[in-house]
């Protein structure tokens, strides 16, 4: 009787654990492509959008803009004087 229920316990564990492992690679997954998405800014001059962490950010007048690069922001500073 209780060889029995040991047994049932190590079928239960070993079921659980290739349960969590079948999963466990679609979580992974999931988890990738939420932490790939990133904010896009759009250009202020030229009107592209860029990845925020690729921006090139200034101030102007008080203001925060983002621009592709830094001909961009020559261009747009100048329009704005």
């Amino acid at each position: 009787m209780i060889i029995r229920l040991i047994i049932y316990l190590v079928l239960i564990y070993f079921a659980i654990k290739l349960i969590r492992g079948i999963f466990s690679p679609l979580q992974t997954k999931n988890k990738e492509a939420a932490d790939e998405t990133e904010e896009m800014v759009k250009d202020p001059e030229c009107g592209i959008y860029i990845p925020e962490k690729d921006a090139l950010v200034k101030k102007i007048k008080g203001e925060r803009y983002s621009f592709c690069s830094d001909e961009c922001y020559k261009k747009y500073k100048e329009k704005v004087r």
